[in-house]
């Protein structure tokens, strides 16, 4: 990883108010790696966070879980923690990095 690039691989998000909720969950979508959600009745979901809708009554994301085969849905009030517990699949991968291996490599 570059000086440049900032990964939020294995952070936990603060999510003691809903905006902190609403916060790490966008963040969440844009992550290229599992996320762990940890639900105010205890369950933990892990899988890949794919869509975030805010702009409804009841806001909600539906995220991919590693043991399942179909997406599931989950509602921001039931979240109380959000984890990026997954390796960071997209550190290293952007085109200033690509690039500054390339001039390494041919200097």
């Amino acid at each position: 990883m570059t000086e440049t690039e900032h990964s939020l691989e294995k952070w936990v998000a603060p999510c003691g108010t809903q905006e902190e909720v609403r916060e790490a969950a966008a963040q969440a979508v844009d992550y290229r790696g599992d996320i762990t959600l940890t639900l105010k009745d205890g369950q933990e979901v892990t899988g890949y966070v794919f869509n975030l809708n805010t702009g409804c009554n009841e806001p909600f994301l539906d995220i991919f879980p590693n043991n399942a085969d179909a997406k599931q849905r989950v509602n921001l009030k039931d979240v109380m923690g959000v984890a990026f517990s997954g390796q960071d699949m997209a550190v290293g991968r952007s085109w200033k990095a690509w690039k500054e291996r390339k001039e390494k490599e041919q200097a």
